[in-house]
């Protein structure tokens, strides 16, 4: 916690003076006069996107306790960041030990793909899906499938890209608790009950069939067929754009210095512990990991989807996971 605060101080202070932008003012306009029942409705939606939890739950709650002010967006988008991540530590954890832990969580918050999320406050729609997703995958490595099913839910209620987490939850019961493909399904249903049940009513996608919706044309993301997964993989390392610092290389490394020790730190304080994971079969997790950085980015390979780095947190995360599995420092004996 030490460690993502020094981050947030280091790296994303200056998001305070950023005021509301874009969607901002239609999401607040919308939860302005808003009573509580009607954000949970199929009408009016903005821009025909189905996000109750994140959009129309958030805006009301947050304007209504402190007014539209953007301080306390800013800083309920802070804490749902640190929450996300301290979600992702202990999943990750339970699964490789706490050495492969602290290394994938150094990496991913080393990913400049954070700034949309961290720095506009309509960006707390992927903030809060990650944190369900994070949450419902704690779930159910725990066995509690009520929780898993009621967070994916939630999930879902904030963002579309959850659509990863029902397949991710099998692959985890196939090669985590190394179940039968089938058994790993069976255990799953429910979730996926939910998944279909709101991709029948979801206006953008089963929703088109019971009630009439009239959908701005996406313009579609051209370029090569390669462009999008290489910039997709790039993100991992900050490299899906050519860097140019805007004030030049000695200021945005000195400015980046404190956040690089601390997760460095994080990194050596994780490594050195002795704290380790459920004996399991380190390929099975790498497996895993990469199984899950290819359902997270799966949604990026749509052509009629316009590319955006933060749009890869979701893959990363697996991606972190198994390439923390295989640094060196990260690959520590088990001790008996």
């Amino acid at each position: 916690m030490v460690a993502l605060g020094i981050v947030l101080v280091s790296q994303y202070l200056y998001a305070v003076y950023i005021p509301f932008i874009n969607e901002d003012y239609i999401f607040l306009d919308r939860s302005r006069t808003a009573s509580f029942g009607s954000l949970w409705g199929l009408q009016h939606l903005m821009f025909n996107w189905y996000r109750p939890w994140s959009r129309e739950f958030h805006y009301w709650l947050v304007s209504h306790l402190f007014g539209p002010r953007e301080l306390p967006f800013h800083l309920a988008s802070w804490a749902l960041w640190m929450a996300s991540i301290l979600a992702y530590f202990a999943y990750v954890r339970r699964l490789a030990g706490t050495a492969t832990a602290g290394v994938a969580v150094a990496g991913l918050v080393a990913m400049a793909a954070w700034g949309v999320p961290l720095l506009w406050i309509a960006g707390v729609q992927d903030l809060w899906m990650l944190l369900f997703a994070m949450l419902a995958l704690n779930a159910f490595a725990r066995d509690r499938v009520g929780w898993t099913v009621a967070l994916t839910a939630l999930a879902f209620l904030s963002k579309e890209t959850a659509v990863f987490l029902p397949p991710l939850l099998v692959l985890h019961g196939a090669l985590i608790e190394r179940r039968s493909w089938r058994d790993a399904l069976i255990r799953t249903w429910a979730v996926w009950v939910v998944a279909i049940a709101w991709a029948l009513v979801h206006p953008a996608l089963g929703g088109r069939f019971w009630h009439h919706v009239t959908r701005t044309p996406i313009e579609a993301a051209h370029g090569p067929w390669w462009s999008a997964p290489a910039r997709t993989a790039l993100t991992l390392i900050n490299l899906d754009f050519p860097p140019h610092p805007s004030y030049g290389w000695k200021v945005a490394l000195l400015r980046a210095s404190p956040a690089v020790i601390a997760l460095v730190l994080l990194a050596a304080w994780a490594v050195r512990s002795r704290e380790e994971a459920e004996p399991r079969p380190r390929g099975r997790v790498a497996v895993f990991g990469i199984g899950w950085a290819l359902l997270g980015w799966a949604p990026l390979m749509m052509p009629s989807l316009r590319w955006h780095a933060y749009y890869s947190i979701a893959g990363a995360l697996g991606a972190w996971l198994a390439l923390a599995l295989g640094l060196p420092d990260a690959a520590c004996s088990r001790r008996s």
